[in-house]
């Protein structure tokens, strides 16, 4: 994959994010640095040690709203996405509110009813007092030409949780903007499902898929061998 179709995927995504208001802000390092901390904790398969390696030394692309991050990391011929929830619990005050007063339908919650009606203190407390998220959601995607052998270890493939055993084979190469879909809608259903109901002409959407569609890259005969769609694969 080219740096410039790597680039341009990642601003894709982020502009996506950005239309399902779910993007906070972008990491303060050159995309795909990360400190000796982390790449030495994530070998560890700690969720929680993962997580806080990548929020004490800044290493994400993108922070979501929730607090979760993003990673993309691209040299030579290898490929990296990740998505790593946030583990403690999150509730927005809106959400808060929902909680609090559910006979107030969510269309009428707006920033002037949260601000006179949530209480700062009691939605602190009501946080502090939440217990650590016990469904944790960690999604990542390697491109990796290094151990490469057919039916054992796809060149190409992701990860759901932090089992390393766990490879889905994957018979493309994907861009940053795939992966992000991909995450939304198994994360942030709720989002992704507002994002697509509320535009009834689709056109949004339909350019998302045609562009991933026209970025989407097969692997070569050496990187993907014919034995292996005789398995379970992404295509």
């Amino acid at each position: 994959m080219s740096p410039g179709k790597f680039n341009s995927s990642i601003s894709e995504a982020r502009k996506l994010l950005g239309e399902l208001e779910l993007f906070k802000d972008v990491g303060p390092h050159p995309i795909g640095t990360y400190s000796a901390e982390f790449k030495s904790i994530c070998r560890s398969g700690h969720h929680i040690d993962t997580y806080n390696a990548i929020r004490d030394n800044l290493d994400y692309e993108f922070v979501l709203h929730d607090d979760s991050f993003f990673q993309f990391c691209a040299k030579d011929r290898y490929l990296r996405y990740c998505y790593i929830e946030n583990p403690t619990f999150t509730c927005s005050k809106s959400e808060y509110l929902r909680q609090i007063f559910p006979e107030i339908a969510k269309e009428e919650i707006n920033d002037d009813l949260v601000a006179e009606l949530v209480k700062e203190e009691e939605y602190e407390q009501f946080l502090n007092e939440s217990e650590l998220n016990a469904n944790l959601l960690y999604i990542r995607y390697d491109f990796d030409l290094k151990g490469y052998t057919p039916l054992l270890h796809s060149c190409s493939h992701i990860h759901i949780g932090m089992r390393e055993s766990v490879r889905i084979p994957i018979s493309k190469a994907i861009t940053p903007l795939q992966f992000v879909v991909f995450c939304l809608k198994l994360a942030y259903p709720d989002h992704w499902k507002t994002y697509h109901v509320q535009r009834p002409d689709k056109e949004p959407i339909h350019e998302i898929l045609g562009s991933i569609k026209q970025q989407n890259l097969d692997l070569t005969d050496d990187l993907w061998d014919e034995i292996e769609s005789s398995e379970l694969y992404l295509t």
